[in-house]
């Protein structure tokens, strides 16, 4: 009897498996926060002031970023959360990316 007391449960639970999938895989993969650097790169030969590095993490939509100066020591993890700013000696900005 305790068989055919089950029979229902597991049905219902089958039928779970066969809900639809989106049509779009991609849908939703998009994390907020994601860095885009493209956005930012009109701050490049701008000096690293804050407000500039605040503009140009407001514009990559990161949420985080990171002043890298020639000889700084970095971490080599890639965030896609985060904005790298890379300076020269003079806190000119010469290249901005993600990582």
């Amino acid at each position: 009897m305790r068989i055919l007391s089950s029979v229902p449960l597991l049905a219902v639970l089958s039928c779970a498996a066969c809900a639809s999938t989106p049509s779009d895989p991609t849908a939703g993969t998009e994390s907020p926060g994601e860095c885009r650097a493209e956005p930012a790169q009109q701050y490049i030969g701008r000096k690293a002031e804050t407000q500039v590095v605040d503009a140009a993490k407001r514009a990559s939509a990161s949420q985080q970023v990171r002043v890298i100066g020639p000889d700084d020591a970095v971490t080599l993890d890639y965030r896609t959360d985060r904005l790298d700013i890379r300076v020269d000696a003079d806190r000119t900005i010469v290249a901005i990316t993600c990582g």
